[in-house]
């Protein structure tokens, strides 16, 4: 199922479009009244939707920071077409003349071009869509301040907004407003990638998973502190618990050999579960009560065999980064469970990578990914956001990883600098390059 967020007029709009289109039995669809109230509605369709529709980039980037969210989380773009709709609303009520415009959230190259390809200057007052390195926008009094500052100074005679509660303030303070909305083709274009996510995504949930537990510090245990019999009465009833475990994945248990454990199941199955996982590690008890904490690998793959070469790959992984969350790998890929859109390639993770990663409390595999991105980057001067795109997560987590940086002498924060075209300011970050290189 793909479900649709925004406000009232955007998902009428886009349930018609979904009509058009044959899925309307495909999608679900909740209004807000107010951004605030979008966490929530993501929560109550995330149980049933693989992807997340929102009509507005705002509600997206509200929605990405709740890293509970399993589903793939979309939006709809203000961009060229929908820019050249209200432009032709304009000149249309004005019997073909072109107003001087301010405008609000579409990005500056795409307002540039189509004003030049319409053979015209364009307009000054732009006011791009920033999200802070904490996932916050501009609230809306903030980009109707910008509008009415930029009418009542003379410098023009039209406002474009792509926000509904920018226009209702315009329109309350007197001043010529048009809403920027998605036009149907908009819509279409998004409908379509999202229904094609959505066919991806339940494929994927199809394929075959394989978890591989590690028993050994459970037969340590039991050698070291149980009689004959106790011990024998330990292993079943850690293989009731394993049969358990294997259970809620939907999975059978095949005991390979005197050490590891398999559970065959799909990956869907296993990706439900594993919310209750946490930490790459099974809790199962013994007769005492004590619980002992098994390694666990998780795999996926199109045959079983493997599927079980990535669930011990992961088993692998997970000894080198114990305080990690779990890693499921899929042969070209590892997914950081708990964070479900944190994916990165997988590569061999040699002694002295290992050893620097350790000791940045981070782990092999993040390290790898950071020194791929610090090579995009101008090291002299890196902000959370700068990483957030080349590193590929959330502005938040980005500056979370710039501050264990920071932390451990490798960065240091040069102060705070005001982005391009009013942006928030962003907090500037030289980083010691040399000193992060494993074996420095």
């Amino acid at each position: 199922m793909i479900g649709i967020i925004g406000p009232g007029d955007s998902v009428a709009l886009a349930l018609q479009v979904a009509t058009d289109l044959g899925m309307r039995d495909s999608v679900l669809s909740r209004v807000y009244e107010r951004v605030e109230e979008v966490p929530a509605i993501a929560r109550e369709l995330d149980v049933a939707c693989q992807v997340l529709l929102f009509t507005g980039r705002v509600p997206h980037a509200l929605a990405r920071q709740d890293q509970e969210l399993h589903a793939i989380l979309e939006f709809v773009p203000h961009g060229e077409i929908d820019l050249y709709r209200a432009i032709s609303l304009a000149l249309r009520d004005r019997g073909g003349r072109l107003p001087t415009m301010s405008i609000d959230t579409i990005e500056r190259v795409a307002v540039d071009e189509v004003f030049l390809d319409l053979g015209s200057e364009p307009p000054a007052a732009v006011l791009t869509l920033e999200i802070d390195e904490e996932g916050n926008a501009r609230s809306a009094a903030e980009i109707a301040a910008f509008h009415i500052e930029a009418y009542r100074r003379g410098d023009v005679e039209l406002c474009l907004t792509c926000l509904g509660a920018v226009r209702d303030r315009l329109v309350e303070a007197g001043v010529p407003v048009i809403r920027v909305e998605h036009t149907r083709a908009s819509l279409r274009g998004a409908l379509n990638r999202a229904r094609l996510a959505d066919r991806l995504a339940r494929s994927k949930a199809s394929h075959i998973a394989v978890a591989v537990v590690d028993t050994a510090l459970l037969r340590e245990r039991m050698v070291a502190e149980g009689e004959p019999n106790d011990v024998s009465q330990l292993e079943r009833d850690v293989a009731r618990q394993l049969e358990d475990f294997a259970a809620r994945l939907h999975g059978t248990v095949t005991v390979r050999d005197d050490r590891y454990i398999m559970i065959h199941t799909t990956r869907g199955a296993l990706e439900r579960e594993l919310e209750r996982l946490g930490r790459g590690r099974l809790q199962v008890r013994g007769r005492d009560g004590a619980a002992v904490l098994l390694p666990v690998g998780f795999g996926t793959g199109e045959t079983a065999a493997s599927a079980e070469q990535n669930a011990r790959r992961a088993l692998s992984l997970a000894d080198e980064s114990p305080g990690s969350p779990a890693l499921l790998v899929d042969g070209t890929s590892v997914h950081e469970l708990g964070h479900p859109r944190l994916v990165h390639h997988l590569r061999e993770t040699d002694g002295p990578t290992l050893a620097r990663a350790r000791s940045l409390g981070i782990g092999s595999l993040t390290l790898a990914r950071l020194m791929a991105a610090l090579r995009q980057l101008d090291a002299e001067s890196v902000t959370a956001r700068d990483l957030a795109i080349a590193y590929g997560v959330s502005s938040r987590s980005a500056l979370r990883i710039l501050r264990r940086l920071e932390k451990a002498g490798c960065a240091s924060a040069l102060g705070r600098q005001v982005a391009p075209r009013a942006g928030r300011p962003q907090t500037v970050f030289r980083v010691d390059v040399d000193r992060v290189l494993p074996g420095r």
